[in-house]
């Protein structure tokens, strides 16, 4: 008399022709035959990628965020506290004056007047800063230079350059929250036989 199989022998057969039967699927998909249809979102972990696999051009660098050291390196003028500007002026004589520089609430403005002639006026919007600034004649010219001690919001622009001729000096502020402002110029009439003031320099920002 032939014996009935027990339930459990039934389940048991069926799950191993079931797994013969998958891997038997499995070996015989085609090569190269899966592709992203065939794959589950995030199925592909880092860990299953080759490395050094990847190139440029499997990557959307437009979605990869700022590393993290890299971000110090988003203004490059400025390095431990310290910021550099490049100030330039260019002007006609008998042009209007401009804003050359501006930070911590110092101003710096230029104008070329007539014959060739430099005017440089610094202002302050913070009291009790202090000021002081020279010039070299670098053609024979006349030195000179401007101290102010205690410079206030009401004294406005004062006049720091006021002559024809090619200079090269320096200006130093110091605010009353220590932040320190180092500027070292030069300038020159009618540059390349043109009549016009050149003025450039570098601005050294050192904030308290």
């Amino acid at each position: 008399m032939a014996r009935t199989p027990s339930p459990a022998l039934a389940v048991a057969t069926l799950a191993l022709v079931v797994a013969i039967g998958g891997t038997a699927w499995a070996a015989a998909l085609p090569r190269n035959s899966v592709g992203t249809a065939q794959l589950k979102r995030n199925a592909v972990t880092g860990a299953k990628v080759k490395n050094a696999s990847l190139t440029g051009a499997d990557i959307d660098l437009a979605r990869l965020g700022t590393v993290p050291r890299a971000a110090r390196a988003a203004n490059a003028a400025t390095v431990g506290g310290i910021e550099l500007r490049r100030l330039h002026f260019r002007a006609s004589p008998s042009s209007a004056d401009a804003l050359i520089f501006e930070a911590a609430g110092v101003s710096v403005r230029a104008q070329c007047l007539a014959a060739s002639v430099l005017s440089i006026d610094v202002a302050t919007s913070v009291d009790h800063t202090t000021f002081n600034g020279f010039w070299v004649g670098t053609d024979l010219g006349p030195p000179g230079g401007v101290v102010a001690p205690d410079l206030l919001v009401a004294d406005g622009f004062v006049n720091f350059l006021a002559e024809a001729g090619s200079f090269a000096g320096g200006m130093h502020v110091a605010l009353p929250d220590g932040t320190d402002i180092a500027i070292d110029w030069q300038s020159a009439p009618n540059p390349g036989g043109e009549a016009a003031c050149l003025f450039t320099g570098v601005a050294t920002i050192t904030r308290a």
